[in-house]
């Protein structure tokens, strides 16, 4: 019996680490591409990206940062107030979607308001 509840104990320890991992994997991840190719239906809400960072810039005075993010999809620019990431560094994102201006359904100056960014660990 003793040895059964070990058991489980382990298995419900890997289960964690691999559920808390699971962005890490390509599991739950909306492709930039998709956003773009959709953006209106995006706005407001929720998603999680990953790509490698680029161009990175600080606004003076204010306090906020950007940069851009790209996939093999496409390229979005993420508004963040964390210091910006090195330039080539694989990253997950989770933010909300943001457009400039929605016209006909049609959004524009895409972007991706940063709530969470992680490194990534687990290379492709």
């Amino acid at each position: 019996m003793k040895q059964w509840n070990s058991l489980a104990i382990l298995m419900l320890c890997l289960l964690s680490l691999l559920l808390a991992g699971c962005d890490q994997f390509g599991l739950g991840l909306t492709s930039i591409g998709d956003i773009e190719s959709a953006s209106a239906a995006y706005e407001g809400k929720e998603v999680t990206v990953r790509g490698v960072s680029s161009q990175a810039v600080k606004i003076p005075f204010v306090g906020t940062r950007m940069y851009r993010l790209k996939d093999a999809s496409g390229e979005i620019v993420v508004w963040s107030n964390a210091p910006t990431p090195p330039e080539g560094e694989e990253l997950i994102v989770r933010g909300l979607v943001e457009n400039a201006l929605i016209v006909d359904g049609r959004g524009f100056g895409l972007a991706l308001r940063e709530q969470e960014r992680k490194s990534v660990w687990f290379k492709k």
